[in-house]
């Protein structure tokens, strides 16, 4: 009897375990047709795009949009004329012109100005409330009302196209870079149509522009960013401090915040953007052998101070040590620059900054063939105020080589040639048009 029933058992459990089999066999096909149908799914969308980034510019054009149409009420609530909204670095920083521009306007006019940043978590920069700034979080109900009502809105990036200002406002585009190098925005060929649509609103949402010099005026703030209106060719509010040698506490503020010693000289080394991927290793920099050839030439003990661009979250490789220091989070380039002995970037507008103050400087453009297709220059390289090399070893040949008198020259004609209007009195020039704009205004 117990022969014949662990017989059907294990038959019963055959038939079980058959069933589940198909159970699974059915799962498996359903997955797989559906995977199929996705798959159908992702190749038809990508007949219509490159990649998902344009599907992403195709988002924010629609949102921006339905934004502009939501909020557009919001036009007839009165302005303020004293009230001033500014932005930094896409609402993530107190810093550049915006900065420098509004401490002026704070120190020197006392009381007369109510000025409001905004910021993406506005908890971090409560403490500007103790300077006597509001602080409004982006996009929130705060920073729209104030944007409405706002006589004055000071940006050093593109003006946000989710809003709509209004012509009487006086809409301040600073820019964040002076001199005119890489090419940029309107002038790069593979710009998507809705990516155009983007520049050119935010050169309408725009009614003055800030300059440096004449080339920037022309290749960047007429042909870049498209701008037919107003242009103050007034140099950059953040430069002032650099060619009047008011740098003493921000030398001092930099030191004392990483710990420099006393005597320790500093090379700041502050490469730029790129599209696409690029790691550490890409930069093509020995950190070690540049410190070892900057003491030999210029003499005593010196540290690195590393600043990555802002898109970039990689840190560079560096040996660990008090000689290298990542200052990719410090708030102001200004007084990174003004701290430092010697400049290396690659392409970015920090040389037209650092050269003011005529200290070496050097150019490391590993990948100068890939970049000039890519994205091409307005003044050639082989113009800029700091000699160009493209590999480490040229780099410490260069250092090596340095010479005073030829880099005093070369910052100074560079400057002549594209015609700068640094002098030191741009915040000056700038806070008497807003001024003007309010005493126009009551009137």
């Amino acid at each position: 009897m117990k022969k014949p029933l662990r017989k059907a058992k294990r038959i019963l459990k055959r038939v079980v375990n058959a069933n589940r089999y198909e159970r699974r066999l059915r799962k498996a096909e359903r997955y797989r047709v559906l995977a199929e149908r996705h798959e159908q799914r992702f190749q038809e969308v990508a007949k219509h795009r490159k990649d998902a980034a344009r599907v992403g510019v195709w988002r924010k054009f629609v949102d921006a949009q339905v934004s502009r149409a939501a909020l557009a009420p919001m036009q007839a609530l009165p302005m303020q004329d004293n009230k001033i909204l500014a932005m930094a670095y896409q609402s993530k920083q107190f810093a550049c012109n915006p900065k420098y521009i509004t401490e002026y306007l704070r120190t020197q006019f006392p009381g007369e100005f109510d000025i409001t940043w905004a910021f993406r978590d506005s908890h971090r920069f409560e403490w500007l409330k103790e300077w006597g700034y509001n602080v409004v979080e982006m996009y929130s109900r705060e920073y729209l009302y104030t944007a409405a009502t706002s006589r004055t809105v000071i940006y050093n990036m593109r003006m946000p196209v989710a809003l709509k200002f209004r012509p009487e406002q006086l809409t301040i585009g600073t820019g964040h870079g002076g001199g005119a190098y890489k090419k940029l925005l309107l002038d790069n060929p593979q710009l998507r149509r809705v990516e155009r649509w983007e520049i050119t609103q935010a050169a309408t949402n725009t009614r003055l522009y800030l300059s440096s010099c004449t080339a920037y005026t022309e290749h960047v703030i007429r042909g870049a960013f498209g701008h037919t209106g107003e242009v103050l060719e007034s140099g950059m509010a953040r430069n002032d401090m650099l060619v009047n040698g008011t740098y003493d506490e921000a030398v001092q503020r930099v030191r004392r915040h990483y710990r420099i010693p006393d005597g320790a000289r500093i090379l700041l080394y502050a490469p730029t953007y790129r599209k696409g991927t690029r790691v550490p290793s890409d930069y093509g920099i020995n950190m070690t052998s540049v410190l070892q050839a900057a003491k030999q030439r210029f003499g005593g003990d010196w540290v690195a101070m590393i600043r990555m661009h802002y898109f970039i979250q990689t840190p560079l490789d560096t040996p660990s040590g008090y000689h290298y220091i990542d200052a990719s989070d410090y708030w102001d380039m200004q007084e990174l620059l003004a701290a430092a002995d010697v400049l290396i970037t690659d392409y970015s507008s920090s040389v037209w900054d650092y050269s003011l103050l005529r200290r070496p400087g050097f150019l490391l453009a590993t990948d100068l063939e890939k970049y000039q297709d890519d994205q091409g220059f307005y003044t050639p390289i082989e113009e800029w105020p700091f000699r160009l090399s493209q590999s480490n070893d040229e780099l410490l040949a260069a250092i090596e080589a340095f010479d005073e008198d030829d880099n005093a020259a070369r910052c100074k004609g560079h400057h002549e040639a594209l015609g700068s209007k640094e002098d030191g009195h741009a915040t000056e020039r700038i806070v008497e048009r807003i001024r003007q704009e309010v005493r126009t205004s009551a009137t």
